[in-house]
């Protein structure tokens, strides 16, 4: 194996991970939201608050949670598309010999 498939492969694994990550951090988002806010609750307000403070930073960790896990998602993929799309394991060497460049009014 050549080390340009070695590299393909280990950006494969890396923005697999990457999108796999994402999709973690955006499924778990509600949970880690409430425990950081009562972590937040405890250690800075001393443990007491009101219940719209309360309901105001669960509703604020909660979205940082789901745009960081969103973002990571989204960039992983886009760019795990793009690698599995260009990837030469998948072409034939009858699709790496074809000239995709050519338009079809350029071949008459």
């Amino acid at each position: 194996m050549d080390i340009k498939k070695k590299n393909q492969l280990c950006s494969i694994l890396f923005f697999g991970t990457t999108t796999f990550l994402g999709c973690i951090i955006l499924l778990n988002s509600v949970n880690w939201g409430n425990s950081a806010a009562n972590n937040y609750i405890k250690l800075k307000l001393g443990g007491e608050t009101e219940p719209s403070k309360y309901l105001l930073l669960c509703d604020a960790f909660i979205n940082s949670y789901k745009w960081t896990g969103a973002i990571i998602l989204l960039m992983g993929g886009y760019f795990l598309f793009k690698i599995i799309e260009n990837y030469e394991f998948f072409r034939s060497d009858k699709d790496k010999s074809i000239d995709l460049s050519n338009k079809p009014s350029d071949r008459i």
